[in-house]
């Protein structure tokens, strides 16, 4: 793009200036579903603000949680007791539930704008600028996933400037720059091309009017562009007006910045991680091999041995009842004890668990302790376990494995429930048994000293993905082993299914 097409749209939003807070200002506490705003213990009677509000907003958004009047109404009252304020909270929290929650979110704002507007007495141009600096503020976002979290940044944006032609540009590899987001797939200008690239490259903001309005808003982290937003805006949007969308633009590449840089940081880590991650993983699979051909060939010759001994002893008539009883149960022990052991080996490939569906592989573990050990198991997974990196599913497997084998060797339980949840945000595991329990802090001691670090190995190897790990039990039980990863695939990283 030359410099002759690109004109510099100056300024300022015709709103005045607004700190983009967070809504709620703290945490939201939940309260009996078809509560009232009004109702709310802090919220001033006296609010007909928000109480017009709220039945403009029941009337536009049947879709909304049941709780987000309530909580929208509690995000509002954290606030100073000003109507303008208020108002503009509770309208800004409903509009950044419904983009959060992946909902169709224009005939909401429309609705709200306008009835916010005429309450307060502003035009929608302020009106859209004050509430998009609230919504796109809200912690939620920050809560999803960084490919998640963009596009409903992205979706907000394209409801506040009326347009769906809203994309991200970052320089590539190749010295060119990519699309690394768009609101619609089919929906691209094509000079988004040239202004992203402008923008990058001199870092300021790129202009030109060819029929409609095309913008890139370059998106900096320590003062350099590492990225553009790029958007396409109507002459006439249904609300506002070309400046408002400008200032919504700036506003949202503001925002978006602070999510790459986050998905930059989790590249990097990932990285780390995995190199951290597969050298663990090497270490397993080459115990696996040690055991395959160390112990279980050694048994094969014990058992030998013993079949021999049992003959010289028959050949002599030394064999009786008890004693061939005898030689019967060492049999038996041997077997256990290789199958025990050919099972260990084959657990500790790491591409076992890559090939097969993850689903299969817990059933197995739950099949072996119910047929061994008389242990009771049931597993539930909610969510699709088939798109996670391979180092998720390893992670998760050790994790459950590693707890069920605590259950089977010291919780005398006779149930044990596996639970994984697969969201957006998360992938959350859960291991829970009604057995005895323990003192945690005394027990993880105790392993330590005996050189005994298996749950304390699976919580860094948690922790080195980014996730939480917890146990939760005492004397007497319950136990409850919780491990939680962040919902994030690395670029070009498949998982095999």
């Amino acid at each position: 793009m030359g410099d002759a097409d690109s004109t510099a749209i100056p300024g300022a939003p015709l709103a005045e200036d607004v700190s983009p807070r967070t809504v709620a200002n703290g945490a939201v506490s939940e309260l009996p579903e078809g509560t009232a705003p009004q109702a709310h213990p802090t919220l001033p009677q006296a609010d007909e603000g928000l109480e017009l509000l709220a039945r403009v907003a029941a009337d536009a958004a049947t879709d909304l949680p049941a709780s987000s009047l309530a909580d929208a109404a509690h995000a509002a009252a954290q606030l100073p007791a000003d109507a303008r304020l208020r108002s503009i909270a509770f309208t800004a929290w409903l509009v950044a539930t419904s983009a959060v929650e992946g909902l169709p979110t224009q005939p909401l704002l429309d609705s709200l704008t306008e009835a916010a507007g005429n309450h307060l007495a502003l035009g929608a141009d302020t009106v859209l600028v004050e509430i998009h600096a609230y919504a796109a503020a809200d912690p939620r976002f920050t809560e999803l996933h960084p490919a998640s979290s963009i596009s409903r940044q992205l979706a907000l944006a394209g409801a506040f400037v009326d347009s769906s032609d809203l994309s991200i540009w970052r320089m590539g590899s190749s010295g060119s720059v990519e699309c690394v987001a768009q609101l619609e797939a089919d929906r691209r200008h094509e000079g988004a091309v040239a202004v992203a690239t402008a923008a990058i490259a001199r870092a300021e903001e790129q202009w030109t009017d060819v029929g409609a309005i095309l913008a890139a808003i370059p998106i900096s982290r320590w003062q350099q562009p590492v990225a553009a937003l790029v958007g396409c805006l109507p002459h006439v949007p249904r609300l506002g007006n070309a400046r408002t969308g400008a200032a919504i633009l700036r506003a949202t590449a503001t925002r978006l910045a602070q999510v790459l840089e986050r998905e930059m940081l989790l590249e990097r880590n990932a990285a780390h991680d995995e190199i951290l991650t597969a050298t663990a993983d090497r270490r397993l699979a080459r115990l696996g091999y040690d055991l395959h051909d160390g112990p279980t060939q050694d048994l094969i010759v014990l058992a030998g041995d013993l079949e021999r001994l049992r003959r010289q002893v028959s050949e002599h008539g030394l064999v009786d009842s008890r004693i061939d009883a005898a030689f019967e149960e060492l049999q038996r022990r041997i077997e256990a004890t290789d199958e025990s052991l050919r099972e260990l080996a084959r657990s500790l490939q790491p591409q076992t668990i890559v090939e097969r569906p993850l689903d299969s592989l817990l059933g197995r573990e739950l099949d072996h302790l119910r047929n061994r050990y008389s242990i009771d198991g049931t597993l539930e997974i909610d969510g699709d376990l088939h798109d996670l990196t391979a180092t998720q599913r390893i992670t998760i497997f050790r994790t459950i494995q590693e707890a069920l084998t605590n259950v089977r060797e010291h919780s005398c339980a006779s149930t044990t429930n596996v639970r994984v949840t697969v969201d957006e945000r998360a992938i959350a595991v859960r291991v829970a048994d009604d057995g005895v329990g323990f003192d945690v802090a005394t027990s993880l001691e105790s392993a330590r000293l005996r050189g005994r670090m298996g749950v304390a190995g699976i919580g860094e190897r948690v922790r080195m993905l980014g996730g939480i790990f917890s146990i939760d039990s005492r004397p007497g039980g319950p136990t409850v082993v919780r491990a939680t990863l962040p919902r994030w695939r690395p670029p070009g990283d498949q998982a095999s299914a």
